[in-house]
C-alpha cells in the first residue's frame, strides 16, 4: 500500500517550483495563458500517474 496522498502533495510542490523557477527565469514576456497552461498539464499528468499507486 503506498501513501497516494502523500505522492500527490509531493508533486505539487514540485510542480509550484518548477513553475515558480520558470516564471523567475523568463526575461522575455510569453502569452498570457502559457503558466496556466503548463501547471494544468503537469497537475493531469501527475494525478494519472499517482492514480496507478491507489488502490
Amino acid at each position: 500500500m503506498h501513501p497516494a496522498q502523500l505522492y500527490e502533495a509531493l508533486s505539487y510542490f514540485i510542480i509550484f517550483f518548477i513553475l515558480l523557477f520558470l516564471y523567475r527565469r523568463d526575461t522575455v514576456k510569453i502569452g498570457n495563458g502559457f503558466y496556466f497552461g503548463l501547471s494544468i498539464f503537469l497537475i493531469f499528468t501527475m494525478r494519472v500517474l499517482i492514480e496507478f499507486f491507489k488502490n
